[in-house]
């Protein structure tokens, strides 16, 4: 049996992100996020270089890497460390290309980066320090979302109106209809504020 347990893999295949901890040739930490994070085996992981030049870079030089990925509304998650080796040819690269193509993944990718776990460990919130379930956890963390989405579209909805309607009347926006759209802008900016500052001391230990 391999390192991997049905749990990791879960979590890996439900967020598809794992945010990649890298050391660049000078000794200084390099943190990417990477969407083609995935399970390749019983004790290997593996990402593609799409837009990764200086992850690839920096593996060259130390292979040396750990993953994190975390369910951001379960707040819990795992960590994995071990050796990386990028592929750039032959036959395994060969077989993870066409691995991913079956998976949809229509970007042209560079090299691919297999990682043997050597170690794997469980990562969560201190929220579940102070007696809190998943389910209260999860309950803040879907309002935090809702909240997020509903701004954004408030926002998005106030903003267009105005341009809407200068670009139906085929015209520039107006000295006062622009001083509108910025007060807007300021308005909704303030309300996130406040809601976030209320929020932050909410998810502060979430």
């Amino acid at each position: 049996m391999g390192i991997l347990t049905d749990d990791m893999r879960r979590v890996i295949d439900e967020q598809r992100l794992g945010f990649i901890a890298t050391v660049t040739p000078d000794g200084k930490p390099n943190l990417s996020p990477k969407g083609t994070t995935t399970v390749w085996d019983d004790d290997h992981l593996v990402f593609a270089d799409i837009a990764s030049p200086n992850t690839i870079l920096n593996l060259r030089a130390n292979p040396s890497i750990e993953i994190n990925v975390v369910d951001q509304t379960l707040r819990k998650g795992y960590r994995f460390k071990g050796v990386a080796e990028v592929l750039g040819e032959g036959e395994r690269f060969d077989a993870i290309m066409q691995f991913y193509r079956r998976r949809g993944s229509a970007n042209p990718m560079k090299h691919f980066v297999l990682v043997k776990v050597e170690h794997a460990a469980a990562v969560f919130s201190p929220a579940y320090d102070l007696g809190r379930t998943e389910a209260e956890v999860t309950a803040l963390w879907e309002r935090h979302w809702d909240d997020l989405r509903r701004r954004r579209a408030t926002a998005r909805e106030a903003g267009d109106a105005i341009l809407t309607r200068a670009a139906t009347e085929q015209r520039d926006l107006t000295a006062d209809e622009l001083a509108q759209y910025q007060q807007r802008v300021v308005e909704q900016r303030e309300a996130d504020d406040a809601l976030e500052a209320e929020r932050d001391r909410e998810l502060a230990v979430a």
